[in-house]
Protein backbone atom coordinates (compact mmCIF):
# COMPACT_ATOMS: atom_id res chain seq x y z
CA UNK A 1 0.00 0.00 0.00
CA UNK A 2 1.32 3.42 -0.99
CA UNK A 3 0.30 6.94 -0.01
CA UNK A 4 0.15 9.86 -2.43
CA UNK A 5 -1.07 13.45 -2.12
CA UNK A 6 -4.16 14.73 -3.90
CA UNK A 7 -5.48 18.30 -4.13
CA UNK A 8 -9.08 19.24 -3.39
CA UNK A 9 -10.86 22.60 -3.39
CA UNK A 10 -12.65 23.92 -0.30
CA UNK A 11 -16.16 22.86 -1.40
CA UNK A 12 -14.91 19.35 -2.21
CA UNK A 13 -13.12 19.08 1.15
CA UNK A 14 -16.40 19.97 2.86
CA UNK A 15 -18.22 17.36 0.75
CA UNK A 16 -15.69 14.69 1.81
CA UNK A 17 -16.00 15.66 5.48
CA UNK A 18 -19.80 15.51 5.20
CA UNK A 19 -19.65 12.07 3.53
CA UNK A 20 -21.16 13.32 0.26
CA UNK A 21 -18.06 12.91 -1.93
CA UNK A 22 -16.78 9.40 -2.66
CA UNK A 23 -15.48 9.88 -6.22
CA UNK A 24 -13.18 12.20 -8.10
CA UNK A 25 -12.51 12.58 -11.82
CA UNK A 26 -9.12 13.70 -13.13
CA UNK A 27 -8.07 14.24 -16.75
CA UNK A 28 -5.82 11.55 -18.23
CA UNK A 29 -2.55 12.86 -19.69
CA UNK A 30 -1.70 12.34 -22.44
CA UNK A 31 -5.12 11.79 -23.98
CA UNK A 32 -5.27 8.80 -26.35
CA UNK A 33 -5.96 9.43 -30.00
CA UNK A 34 -9.65 9.39 -30.82
CA UNK A 35 -10.14 6.22 -32.85
CA UNK A 36 -13.51 4.77 -33.78
CA UNK A 37 -14.23 1.60 -31.89
CA UNK A 38 -11.37 2.13 -29.48
CA UNK A 39 -11.49 0.57 -26.05
CA UNK A 40 -9.60 0.54 -22.79
CA UNK A 41 -8.05 -2.62 -21.40
CA UNK A 42 -6.81 -3.20 -17.87
CA UNK A 43 -3.72 -5.36 -17.33
CA UNK A 44 -4.35 -7.77 -14.45
CA UNK A 45 -1.37 -10.01 -15.12
CA UNK A 46 1.66 -9.79 -17.40
CA UNK A 47 5.07 -11.35 -17.93
CA UNK A 48 6.30 -7.77 -17.51
CA UNK A 49 5.35 -7.03 -13.90
CA UNK A 50 5.64 -3.27 -14.52
CA UNK A 51 2.60 -3.43 -16.82
CA UNK A 52 0.34 -4.97 -14.17
CA UNK A 53 -2.23 -2.54 -12.89
CA UNK A 54 -2.00 -0.30 -15.95
CA UNK A 55 -4.47 0.57 -18.67
CA UNK A 56 -3.91 0.63 -22.43
CA UNK A 57 -6.05 2.05 -25.22
CA UNK A 58 -6.50 -0.01 -28.36
CA UNK A 59 -8.72 -0.41 -31.39
CA UNK A 60 -9.35 -3.21 -33.89
CA UNK A 61 -7.51 -3.00 -37.22
CA UNK A 62 -9.08 -4.04 -40.56
CA UNK A 63 -8.33 -7.70 -39.76
CA UNK A 64 -9.96 -7.51 -36.33
CA UNK A 65 -6.65 -7.57 -34.45
CA UNK A 66 -6.07 -5.19 -31.57
CA UNK A 67 -3.58 -2.42 -32.28
CA UNK A 68 -2.02 -0.32 -29.54
CA UNK A 69 -2.64 3.42 -29.32
CA UNK A 70 0.72 4.40 -30.81
CA UNK A 71 1.56 1.24 -32.75
CA UNK A 72 2.95 -2.09 -31.60
CA UNK A 73 6.51 -0.89 -31.12
CA UNK A 74 5.66 2.19 -29.07
CA UNK A 75 2.66 1.16 -27.03
CA UNK A 76 1.87 3.57 -24.23
CA UNK A 77 0.54 2.24 -20.98
CA UNK A 78 -1.48 4.55 -18.80
CA UNK A 79 -0.83 4.16 -15.10
CA UNK A 80 -3.15 6.02 -12.78
CA UNK A 81 -1.04 8.68 -11.03
CA UNK A 82 -3.11 8.25 -7.87
CA UNK A 83 -2.25 4.58 -7.42
CA UNK A 84 -4.21 1.35 -7.29
CA UNK A 85 -7.17 0.04 -5.33
CA UNK A 86 -6.10 -0.20 -1.68
CA UNK A 87 -3.61 2.67 -1.92
CA UNK A 88 -4.22 5.79 0.14
CA UNK A 89 -4.50 9.47 -0.74
CA UNK A 90 -3.78 12.22 1.75
CA UNK A 91 -5.67 15.40 1.01
CA UNK A 92 -3.96 18.71 0.42
CA UNK A 93 -6.18 21.74 1.05
CA UNK A 94 -5.73 25.49 1.60
CA UNK A 95 -4.47 26.18 5.10
CA UNK A 96 -2.90 28.73 7.42
CA UNK A 97 -1.34 29.15 10.83
CA UNK A 98 -3.29 31.48 13.10
CA UNK A 99 -1.12 34.59 13.63
CA UNK A 100 -1.96 34.86 17.33
CA UNK A 101 -2.58 31.34 18.59
CA UNK A 102 -0.35 29.41 16.20
CA UNK A 103 -3.13 26.89 15.66
CA UNK A 104 -3.68 25.24 12.29
CA UNK A 105 -6.60 26.51 10.22
CA UNK A 106 -8.24 25.05 7.13
CA UNK A 107 -9.88 27.35 4.61
CA UNK A 108 -12.66 24.84 3.93
CA UNK A 109 -13.82 25.31 7.53
CA UNK A 110 -14.05 29.11 7.43
CA UNK A 111 -12.55 31.19 4.65
CA UNK A 112 -14.24 34.32 6.00
CA UNK A 113 -11.75 34.68 8.86
CA UNK A 114 -10.11 38.09 8.82
CA UNK A 115 -6.36 38.78 8.78
CA UNK A 116 -5.55 35.25 7.69
CA UNK A 117 -3.06 34.64 4.90
CA UNK A 118 -4.15 31.37 3.35
CA UNK A 119 -1.47 29.13 1.87
CA UNK A 120 -2.23 27.22 -1.33
CA UNK A 121 -3.12 23.56 -0.89
CA UNK A 122 -0.02 22.44 -2.82
CA UNK A 123 2.11 23.56 0.16
CA UNK A 124 0.27 21.59 2.84
CA UNK A 125 2.79 19.18 4.43
CA UNK A 126 1.78 15.56 4.97
CA UNK A 127 1.88 16.00 8.76
CA UNK A 128 -0.84 18.67 8.57
CA UNK A 129 -3.22 16.71 6.36
CA UNK A 130 -6.39 15.87 8.25
CA UNK A 131 -8.07 13.68 5.62
CA UNK A 132 -6.89 10.25 4.51
CA UNK A 133 -8.71 8.39 1.75
CA UNK A 134 -8.48 4.77 0.64
CA UNK A 135 -8.96 4.06 -3.06
CA UNK A 136 -11.82 1.59 -3.53
CA UNK A 137 -12.13 1.60 -7.33
CA UNK A 138 -10.55 2.98 -10.46
CA UNK A 139 -11.83 3.09 -14.00
CA UNK A 140 -11.51 5.09 -17.20
CA UNK A 141 -14.37 6.76 -19.02
CA UNK A 142 -15.35 9.81 -21.00
CA UNK A 143 -16.19 12.76 -18.76
CA UNK A 144 -19.71 13.11 -20.12
CA UNK A 145 -20.44 9.40 -19.51
CA UNK A 146 -21.01 10.23 -15.83
CA UNK A 147 -24.23 8.79 -14.43
CA UNK A 148 -26.65 10.56 -12.11
CA UNK A 149 -25.47 8.39 -9.19
CA UNK A 150 -21.82 9.14 -9.94
CA UNK A 151 -22.56 12.87 -10.25
CA UNK A 152 -24.04 12.75 -6.74
CA UNK A 153 -20.96 10.79 -5.55
CA UNK A 154 -18.82 13.69 -6.85
CA UNK A 155 -20.33 15.81 -4.06
CA UNK A 156 -21.13 18.94 -6.07
CA UNK A 157 -24.80 18.83 -5.12
CA UNK A 158 -25.75 18.46 -1.47
CA UNK A 159 -29.34 17.44 -2.23
CA UNK A 160 -29.74 13.77 -3.28
CA UNK A 161 -33.12 14.71 -4.77
CA UNK A 162 -31.56 17.42 -6.96
CA UNK A 163 -33.18 17.68 -10.36
CA UNK A 164 -29.93 17.81 -12.33
CA UNK A 165 -26.81 16.57 -10.48
CA UNK A 166 -25.00 16.03 -13.81
CA UNK A 167 -25.60 19.67 -14.73
CA UNK A 168 -24.28 20.78 -11.31
CA UNK A 169 -21.19 18.64 -11.78
CA UNK A 170 -20.64 19.99 -15.34
CA UNK A 171 -20.76 23.59 -14.06
CA UNK A 172 -18.30 22.84 -11.26
CA UNK A 173 -16.01 20.99 -13.69
CA UNK A 174 -15.88 24.09 -15.92
CA UNK A 175 -15.25 26.28 -12.86
CA UNK A 176 -12.26 24.14 -11.80
CA UNK A 177 -10.86 23.17 -15.22
CA UNK A 178 -11.75 26.17 -17.39
CA UNK A 179 -14.70 27.38 -19.42
CA UNK A 180 -16.05 24.80 -21.87
CA UNK A 181 -13.70 22.06 -20.62
CA UNK A 182 -16.83 19.92 -20.09
CA UNK A 183 -17.54 20.22 -23.82
CA UNK A 184 -14.16 18.72 -24.79
CA UNK A 185 -15.32 15.48 -23.10
CA UNK A 186 -11.85 14.17 -22.23
CA UNK A 187 -10.98 10.70 -21.01
CA UNK A 188 -10.77 10.79 -17.21
CA UNK A 189 -9.61 8.67 -14.32
CA UNK A 190 -12.59 7.87 -12.11
CA UNK A 191 -11.29 7.21 -8.62
CA UNK A 192 -13.65 5.89 -5.95
CA UNK A 193 -12.61 6.26 -2.33
CA UNK A 194 -13.68 6.05 1.26
CA UNK A 195 -12.57 8.23 4.15
CA UNK A 196 -10.23 6.46 6.55
CA UNK A 197 -10.88 7.31 10.17
CA UNK A 198 -7.83 8.45 12.11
Amino acid sequence: MKERPILFSGPMVRAILEGRKTQTRRIINPQPKNRRGGRWMYCYESTNKKDEGSFSYSWPDKNGNCCADRGWESQITYRCPYGQVGDRLWVREAWAVHPETGSLLYRADDDALENIRWKPSIYLPRKHSRILLEMTSIKVERLQAISREDALAEGTDSDPAAADPIGSFAKYWDYINGVESWETNPWVWVVGFRKVEA
